[in-house]
């Protein structure tokens, strides 16, 4: 049977300052698992009582890390795991604290004069595994000013970029981007 694949003790990790780079259910999500039960009991084996899963605990360093995938059955006995390891990219679990910048888009008419906007925060904490988190120069949020002809004051969410200005991908980070609140007088 194709059973779903869970990740335990994920607080562990955080805990050691680790974390898994790249997100758990996309490096594996299904196992096989082939139980061996008594032929009168083999129709109450179904995905409901078996479990696969990863201790993540004993997991103590960065690196690539091979953990063993354990199964159990509540109606007979596991005989079978493929695979019988998954490999993990594990990383230093870090905290980088950076700008909020803004581009405006469309401007008002020439009769308008905007203010520079003024960002609650401005300065947001990124978090995740340190390859990743050290590419994050600035949270940028994009001002759309076409057809404004009064003051905005506004909540607009954040896309991060790196140093070269390029859109880094927000699901790589373990908490949601925050939106920032800007305001600004036209």
């Amino acid at each position: 049977n194709d059973i779903d694949l869970r990740f335990e003790n994920i607080n562990s990790l955080s805990e050691k300052e680790l974390t898994v780079k790249g997100s758990l259910d996309e490096i594996l999500n299904k196992v096989e698992i082939t139980i061996e039960a008594n032929p009168d009991y083999l129709y109450l084996v179904t995905e409901e009582n078996i479990k696969a899963y990863v201790d993540l605990s004993v997991i103590n360093k960065p690196g690539e890390q091979t953990v063993a995938i354990k199964a159990t059955s509540s109606i007979g006995t596991v005989v079978g795991i493929k695979p019988k390891t998954v490999t993990l990219n594990v990383e230093d679990y870090i905290t980088r604290v950076v700008p909020v910048t803004y581009e405006i888009k469309n401007t008002p008419g020439e009769d308008f004069y905007v203010s520079d906007p003024v960002f609650t925060p401005e300065f947001i904490e990124i978090k995740g595994a340190r390859s990743l988190v050290e590419q994050v120069a600035t949270g940028v949020c994009y001002i759309d000013l076409h057809e404004v002809t009064k003051d905005v004051k506004e909540s607009i969410p954040l896309v991060l970029r790196d140093e070269e200005g390029e859109i880094l991908e927000a699901k790589d980070y373990s908490e949601d981007l925050p939106s920032v609140i800007v305001d600004i007088k036209v």
